[in-house]
């Protein structure tokens, strides 16, 4: 297995919100958390960022 195959596999957590595979929690940076969340939806949370729809409009 090459090491960017490894690296993909070690995921163990998904995002609460959007399901996005990580390997720690954006907000308390723990391998173990319950509710965790990426740093995408982490930053729209906190309204650091928007929301953009899609180019096509849909």
């Amino acid at each position: 297995m090459t090491p960017a195959a490894s690296a993909c596999t070690s995921s163990t957590l998904a995002c609460r919100d959007c399901g996005r595979m990580i390997d720690l929690c954006a907000f308390c940076e723990r391998v173990e958390c319950a509710v965790a969340s990426c740093h995408v939806c982490l930053r729209l949370a906190l309204g650091e960022t928007l929301a953009h729809p899609h180019a096509h409009g849909g």
